[in-house]
């Protein structure tokens, strides 16, 4: 499994329940974040991962912080996942989204070379020049950073600025490289 099949199941989550998430942002104030982690896990493990194990707020090995959802699949390493959402107060996101990719660099550099380290954020009112930021000072030599946006008719990978109102997708993916792990 790769870095793509995440965004592919978060992305088909999404998608299928568009009507739902506009209904939840506004209602729920941010509670639909629990529902997004739960429903990509199913889709992953449905999908992809058959006989593997999906687990909520899995603390991360020897340290007191927690992973929102660890992916344990049959094969490979362990997948580690932050996933933010867009609530109601319309806070920001991307800040958020900062502080995951944060917390990831500041674990062990042994525990994030082992296993895949990932921050998703899910928003679609956003600055992109702040998200652009992201991308531009986080994305460079210490991971990959990858935005989605919904057209209308399906998701694509944006190089240029990302449009706000539509839904978008960021993905950060870390890399600890060999000489970094201690």
């Amino acid at each position: 499994m790769n870095s793509q099949d995440i965004i592919n199941a978060v992305e088909t989550v999404v998608q299928n329940n568009r009507a739902k998430i506009g209904n939840m942002i506004n209602a729920l104030n941010g509670g639909w974040e629990v529902w997004l982690q739960v429903e990509t896990a199913l889709q992953l493990y449905g999908n992809l991962m058959l006989g593997a194990a999906a687990q909520r707020e899995y603390p991360y090995p020897g340290v007191v912080q927690r992973c929102d959802i660890l992916l344990t699949p049959r094969l490979g390493a362990n997948i580690y996942m932050e996933l933010k959402v867009q609530n109601a107060a319309f806070d920001n996101i991307i800040d958020r989204f900062r502080n995951d990719i944060t917390k990831i660099r500041q674990l062990p550099g042994v525990l994030r070379s082992q296993n895949t380290m990932i921050a998703i954020a899910y928003m679609e009112s956003f600055n992109p020049i702040d998200l652009m930021n992201v991308r531009k000072h986080e994305g460079v030599m210490v991971g990959s950073f990858s935005v989605y946006q919904y057209n209308g008719i399906n998701w694509e990978t944006t190089t240029g600025n990302p449009v706000s109102g539509n839904p978008t997708i960021a993905l950060f993916k870390d890399y600890t490289p060999p000489d970094m792990m201690n």
